[in-house]
């Protein structure tokens, strides 16, 4: 139960980490999309620029408020890209870690699977001790009758014996309930 409540963890550890990622390279992919326009939109620039440069010496004012602008927004991109590598940076930091816990989980998963694959011939030997304990109590259950029959079969050789005939005085042989009988009658009479 435990094991399936850390598996669900991990599992969701992962999409969670995953998803997470994904989103930071749709990010960081349309950023330098956005550099790259811009990068492009500024060498492009530069590159009139020289060609056209007699032309913009009547606009330079213009273009200098023009090249300004641009500036602030490569350095408001700059700065992005900063803030993105950070970020970037923070998340592969991130992913590390969910990659080190992700290798522990697995590792402890290994250790549950090992002991799980032990669990079948745990199951056989459990078996086999209880059918050599069933057996054992057919053979307790079978001696406990002999030796029951074996008793009725002593009380009544006891009996038998009892009832055989007793050698008295006088070389006579009497049976065993007459002496008994004779004895008894003989106690209670007064002497």
């Amino acid at each position: 139960m435990e094991s399936m409540i850390l598996l669900y963890l991990v599992t969701g550890a992962l999409l969670g980490g995953g998803a997470v990622w994904l989103q930071q390279q749709r990010r960081l992919r349309h950023a330098r999309q956005q550099i790259e326009a811009a990068d492009e939109a500024t060498r492009q620039t530069i590159k009139n620029y020289g060609a056209e440069q007699q032309r913009l010496n009547d606009e330079l004012n213009s273009q200098q408020q023009e090249i300004e602008r641009r500036e602030q927004e490569i350095t408001t991109l700059r700065e992005r890209i900063t803030s993105l590598t950070a970020t970037l940076e923070g998340s592969h930091q991130d992913f590390r870690a969910l990659s080190r816990h992700l290798e522990e989980n697995q590792l402890q998963l290994k250790q549950i699977t090992a002991e799980n694959d032990k669990i079948p011939e745990l199951e056989n030997k459990l078996h086999q001790q209880e059918t050599e304990t069933a057996r054992l109590r057919q053979q307790v259950t079978a001696a406990e009758q002999q030796r029951r029959a074996l008793e009725e079969e002593l009380a009544t050789a006891h009996g038998e014996l009892e009832e055989c005939l007793i050698y008295v005085e006088g070389s006579h042989y009497l049976p065993g309930r007459v002496v008994r009988d004779l004895l008894a009658a003989a106690q209670q009479r007064p002497a």
